[in-house]
């Protein structure tokens, strides 16, 4: 590899994208069509990336806009029996930075014919996911050629928190003061990125042998479960090697048992509730393991050199940044190997699977 990866731009350009998606009002603007007092359930609609996001959003969508939710992939969805929804009062939100998925355009295609409303996210306005659904919101991310997305994933994250914001604020369940008071957390949140990357950076070059591990488990919890499958995909789409992620509840229910001294492990810790349960896991395999990494959202300062560490923010609970984190390391770890972390990988695939909509 000769140069850098774009995907160092692409991370880059993510502050700046983000600081003009909070100033945008296209959200504003959506919610109105939409009809959104009467919104009681969303059916998210999506893969890989988009899926993730929807899991690290959903406690939003709950806990400030009173809506129910849930996330199926496009296989999940096309065995759903809608029957058992009510048309009036759910929404299906189909998800695709490309808006080329197949699966999420047949998706949408299935809930018109059992006449839901379909809200679609997409970069592509002129997409066949845009153009299949009754209402489209732009991530506002701009191009992105690459296949490990960064700034769209942060684009596309911070576009459902809004959304649910903005649908709270019309279904009046949430307060203005409460609304000002994440929002200002939002916009900490992303003025802290670029401080994310450099210190993960600082943290990378002196721990340069991770990018020789072959496999890893990451665990989150909550939001960061979902963080925790994003993590798990974007460093085995750049590393192209196997992994996977636990949510902390069910790592004693047997995947514990798997961990050895080759083990790899990467720790999503934050400052609430379950804190004290990753403190255990430190303790009880920190001389068990061949490399632990913990991400910590801690407003408390940390010298540890196995640890990354972010502010602790309580409402988003750390996910735009600890995501950019796992971003630079996605990318910086095949660097190391001299590998362009968007090199040829199985690619042909996609085509024989049908992946994408010609």
């Amino acid at each position: 590899m000769k140069s850098k990866s774009i995907m160092w731009e692409y991370i880059e350009e993510t502050p700046s994208v983000l600081e003009n998606i909070v100033k945008n009002k296209d959200i504003e603007e959506i919610v109105d069509e939409i009809e959104a007092e009467k919104i009681r359930e969303i059916i998210f609609v999506a893969s890989g990336s988009s899926l993730n996001i929807c899991y690290i959003s959903k406690h939003f969508y709950e806990e400030y806009a009173n809506i129910r939710t849930r996330q199926y992939t496009p296989q999940e969805f096309e065995e759903l029996d809608l029957n058992l929804f009510d048309i009036d009062t759910t929404l299906i939100v189909a998800i695709s930075q490309t808006g080329t998925s197949t699966g999420t355009v047949n998706g949408i295609l299935k809930a018109h014919k059992y006449h839901f409303k379909v809200l679609a996210l997409s970069e592509n306005v002129n997409s066949p996911v845009c153009k299949e659904s009754d209402y489209f919101v732009k991530f506002d991310c701009g191009q992105e050629n690459s296949n490990a997305k960064t700034k769209g994933y942060s684009s596309s994250l911070l576009k459902l928190y809004l959304l649910a914001l903005e649908l709270g604020m019309k279904k009046k369940t949430i307060e203005t003061n409460l609304y000002d008071e994440i929002m200002d957390e939002i916009r900490s949140s992303i003025g802290n990125i670029e401080d994310n990357v450099k210190n993960t950076i600082v943290w990378l070059e002196g721990n340069k042998e991770w990018a020789k591990i072959d496999h890893f488990l990451i665990i989150g919890h909550g939001p960061n479960f979902g963080t925790a499958m994003e993590g798990m995909l974007k460093i085995m789409e750049t590393l192209c090697i196997p992994a996977t992620f636990c949510d902390i509840g069910e790592f004693s229910h047997g995947i514990h048992r798997m961990i050895a001294h080759d083990s790899n492990l990467i720790l999503l810790k934050i400052s609430d509730d379950k804190f004290n349960e990753y403190e255990k896991i430190e303790e009880y395999f920190k001389d068990k393991v061949n490399h632990m990494l913990v991400i910590e959202a801690n407003n408390e300062s940390i010298q540890d050199e196995n640890k990354i560490q972010v502010n602790y923010y309580p409402y988003t609970k750390s996910s735009i940044n600890i995501s950019v984190c796992i971003q630079a390391i996605a990318t910086y770890l095949p660097e190391v190997l001299g590998l362009d972390p968007n090199r040829q990988a199985n690619d042909s695939f996609t085509k024989l699977a049908n992946t994408r909509v010609e």
